[in-house]
């Protein structure tokens, strides 16, 4: 069935992006599009992810996770909403600065920071403990959501390390 960009439901509108093709196949699951080939790759993702055989299973270990805490709400494309983190870390979001729309995670190994309003995450920051390699450049990918315009892209060597800071 032939369908205009309108015709779909809201959640099948993606951005202009070159990892998305022209052409949209809503499958039932279990069913297969492919060329005339003998060699089909096995295995397979795509489908639906609203139905109920395309669920997955978030199983996490440490510290920072509460036990036997079942939510089946999330969305693991999703998973540092604000609700994700409200039942797998002991404090909750934290605030900061004068945004309460900007959320924080703190980790001994990273800080992330996330949007409540759209749900999307804003930045993560690792420390590193190997030494930089000369020839590496870091692999972005944009939100296939999000128009090219509305993507935040910070490249760290614009500023001088001077004004770089993180604090408390």
């Amino acid at each position: 069935m032939k369908s205009a960009e309108w015709d779909l439901s809201r959640r099948h509108h993606y951005a202009n992006s070159n990892r998305i093709p022209n052409i949209l196949v809503d499958m039932t699951v279990s069913w297969r599009a492919y060329s005339k080939s003998e060699w089909i790759l096995p295995g397979n993702h795509g489908w639906d992810n609203l139905t109920s055989d395309m669920n997955a299973m978030f199983v996490a270990q440490g510290p920072s996770f509460k036990k036997k805490i079942e939510d089946s709400t999330l969305n693991i494309t999703e998973s540092s909403s604000n609700e994700a983190l409200k039942l797998h870390t002991p404090w909750g979001a934290a605030q900061t600065g004068s945004n309460q729309n900007i959320k924080a995670v703190i980790n001994n190994d990273y800080v992330a920071a996330f949007d409540v309003v759209s749900n999307l995450a804003n930045w993560t920051s690792y420390t590193l403990k190997q030494p930089r390699l000369a020839n590496f450049q870091p692999q972005r990918r944009l939100d296939v959501r999000l128009e090219p315009s509305y993507a935040s892209i910070c490249d760290i060597s614009d500023f001088p390390a001077e004004s770089i800071a993180l604090g408390p």
